[in-house]
């Protein structure tokens, strides 16, 4: 078994002052192994606590469908440290 994908080359689009407002506090894009993550959304929750949301779309119907997500959770929770550490080390968050 290979050792699992890594996270690099992050980059911050911060969200305008009225979504920081509502906890939206930007975008993030970022490669994964081979692949290129787009659209993670960045957001601060009412504890003060971050977390990174992985893109949707709606249907006609209005049904939310995962544009693309982790398959589990320790990956999950490797992509988020990753992103959220490296936007801590740029001052981007607390």
């Amino acid at each position: 078994m290979g050792s699992p994908p890594v996270v690099g080359d992050i980059r911050f689009a911060a969200a305008n002052p009225a979504l920081r407002g509502k906890g939206l506090l930007g975008w993030v894009l970022c490669s994964y192994g081979g692949l290129q993550l787009d659209g993670l959304r960045v957001r601060r929750h009412d504890d003060g606590s971050h977390s990174i949301g992985f893109p949707t779309r709606t249907d006609a119907n209005g049904v939310e469908h995962s544009v693309v997500r982790p398959l589990d959770q320790p990956t999950r929770d490797a992509i988020e440290r990753r992103v959220l550490g490296e936007l801590r080390r740029r001052g981007l968050l607390p």
